[in-house]
């Protein structure tokens, strides 16, 4: 009687320890998920960067809780010629990136290459289950 009480004990603390690995497991699955979409997303916003598609750069933003309006006209003035990461943070939940971005660009109609530091944040939006910057378009001067 007493042997079929530890193997019972026995067997309930190995399918506790199953079901916890399965779940850190998710949970590191989730992460990953995650992380290979920020790539994906900050590599499209790099691009349109570029591109001076700032109208679409736009739609990564978090439009509902922008302080200042974004002006998209004075924008298409606007050619950035590099766009180069230099730092980055990812928080310990892997919900928030905060990264600079060194940023040469001119004016089209001066071309006078300026240089900019873009502080961005980025957070994971669970319920859209994608990632948004919350720190808007980049300030050119």
């Amino acid at each position: 009687m007493h042997r079929q009480n530890l193997l019972r004990l026995v067997q309930a603390f190995v399918l506790v320890l199953v079901i916890t690995v399965v779940l850190i497991g998710c949970a590191t699955i989730s992460e990953q998920s995650r992380m290979t979409e920020f790539e994906k997303i900050s590599r499209r916003y790099r691009a349109l960067v570029l591109l001076s598609e700032f109208e679409a750069a736009y739609r990564f933003t978090d439009t509902e809780n922008m302080i200042e309006d974004v002006n998209l006209d004075a924008l298409k003035n606007i050619k950035v010629t590099d766009y180069a990461l230099k730092s980055y943070y990812i928080s310990n939940d892997k919900l928030e990136i905060n990264q600079s971005v060194k940023m040469e660009y001119h004016r089209l109609d001066i071309y006078r290459v300026r240089t900019i530091l873009d502080k961005q944040v980025w957070k994971y939006d669970e319920e859209k289950e994608t990632w948004v910057l919350q720190t808007g378009l980049p300030r050119f001067e």
